[in-house]
């Protein structure tokens, strides 16, 4: 049965909409306030990490008004240009902080990979081993090539949200055949957030639209279910964005008649403007780089920062980036176009480089698996040495933990371990990602985060866990070694 409705005032493709650089803008402060509260200590209570999944929305709202109809070199060189040259710029200034401040080179595999933006995708540990918000333009870049190729089911909502949902359910198989967490909580549940979107803005654009029973809407449906069933897999973040807007639209439409209110919209839509770039460069300026770079103006010790000023600080570095590729977008767009034509000569040996890369993908996999075993293997005798033939055996390093695991499903987790100090430490979180589903992950300052495969442990009984870390033994020369220690030591958690 088919059921013919009609959606929208037809807007139509050409008529801005103020309100969707306001969220944009909106967004970007949630996601700012997310990934701050790390530095600052706040409470998350609002899950603002769904920013992201604000911002999917708002793109797939824009495609489904604005690209329907583009010829496929039109609608390449427009993501293109979005996406790339402001992407490629901080993977250039971050993999060189980290070589300047931390001595860590990255392999050319793997800056290969990044700079063809699709690292996410290619092996866990490319996932964020250079920022830990570059797994985004992995996303983006699919989607945008999802939505090219179902751009036939815009006017059949129901086909397009099967789509989204079997997309998702795929991504989430994937990632687990792969043992990729930060894909499966990142990537693979904030698919549906973008095909939202893309509904949303096709309702917005065309007077009517038929709700036509389909087979992709059953298939996405059951692949969503068997992903559950399975693997605890749960798509949360879409619910958290709708959640998140909902009071933003509301607020948009009652203050928007008062001048105060314009004013914070309009200033709201400016960021917007900006947001990629903020999203590109804020993280690791906040995080791991704001205490150095503060060095270059004055002396002074790390542990001595204020977190108000790391903050600010870290978003002062941000915004004069931001404004400094601004100015450089000024700059070309007076440009001669046979000139900026002649540039953009890179471009196709990018692609070039993409197509080697992708045909290679299967090579790559598999030799990553093989890494994976060799380092299992290899960790397994370096334990036993140190437990039967070195000088560290019977030595208190390890911690037992009685602990009470957490039911809340979530990408942040609990931290178990907390060592060292910013700048240099070791956190050991337990994230749950769905009923008695959970994975343990190990943040080391300056280093990718390192996330155990997903195991099946029950929440409503208490586990014996114990953590053994090299921070947690004193240096090769103290005096601790002499002393006769037990095998252990015990320490209470719930």
């Amino acid at each position: 049965m088919n059921l013919s409705i009609a959606v929208s005032p037809d807007l139509g493709p050409t008529r801005r909409l103020p309100l969707l650089d306001a969220l944009r803008g909106y967004a970007i402060l949630l996601i700012i306030y997310y990934h701050a509260g790390g530095a600052m200590g706040w409470i998350n209570w609002i899950h603002a990490e769904a920013g992201v999944d604000v911002f999917l929305l708002v793109s797939g709202f824009l495609l489904a008004r604005s690209a329907a109809d583009l010829t496929a070199g039109e609608f390449w060189k427009r993501r293109f240009f979005r996406l790339y040259p402001k992407y490629w710029i901080a993977l250039f200034l971050f993999v060189a902080l980290e070589w300047r401040y931390y001595h860590h080179a990255h392999t050319w595999p793997d800056l290969l990979w990044h700079a063809t933006g699709l690292h996410a995708l290619a092996s866990p540990d490319y996932f964020s081993s250079i920022n830990d918000s570059f797994w985004f333009v992995s996303l983006i870049v699919t989607l945008y090539a999802a939505f090219w190729l179902l751009r036939k089911y815009l006017d059949d909502p129901l086909a397009l949200a099967g789509w989204g949902m079997l997309l998702s359910a795929i991504a989430c198989g994937y990632f687990t055949l792969t043992e990729n967490n930060g894909g499966l909580i990142q990537f693979a549940s904030r698919i549906p957030s973008f095909f939202i979107g893309l509904v949303a803005g096709r309702c917005w654009t065309v007077r009517s639209l038929v709700l036509r029973p389909s087979w992709p809407i059953w298939l996405g449906a059951a692949g969503l279910l068997a992903a559950y069933l399975f693997k605890g897999f749960i798509v949360y973040y879409p619910v958290l964005a709708l959640g998140l807007i909902a009071p933003f639209v509301l607020a948009y439409k009652a203050f928007h008649r008062f001048a105060l209110g314009r004013a914070v919209f309009f200033v709201l839509g400016v960021i917007g403007g900006f947001s990629y770039e903020i999203f590109l460069f804020h993280q690791p300026l906040i995080r791991d780089y704001c205490h150095s770079l503060l060095q270059l103006f004055h002396p002074i010790d790390p542990d001595h920062i204020p977190s108000w000023l790391r903050l600010s600080s870290g978003l002062a570095f941000t915004g004069v980036i931001v404004l400094a590729i601004f100015g450089v977008e000024k700059i070309w767009a007076h440009i001669d176009l046979a000139v900026r034509r002649k540039i953009s000569f890179a471009a196709p040996l990018l692609f070039t480089t993409a197509a080697l890369l992708l045909a290679l993908w299967p090579l790559e996999v598999y030799t990553w698996q093989q890494c994976t075993l060799r380092f299992a293997a290899n960790r397994a005798a370096l334990h036993e040495y140190i437990d039967n033939h070195s000088g560290y055996a019977g030595y208190p390093g390890p911690v037992r933990l009685h602990v009470t695991l957490p039911r809340t499903v979530g990408a942040r987790g609990g931290p178990l371990v907390v060592t060292g100090r910013n700048g240099a430490g070791d956190i050991v979180h337990v994230v749950c990602v769905g009923p008695d589903r959970y994975f343990f992950s190990l943040d080391h300052w300056g280093a990718p985060v390192r996330n155990s495969a997903i195991l099946s442990l029950r929440a409503d009984q208490p586990h014996e866990i114990v953590l053994s870390l090299g921070s947690l033994l004193p240096p090769d020369a103290s005096s601790e070694y002499s002393k006769p220690y037990p095998c252990n030591r015990s320490a209470g958690l719930t």
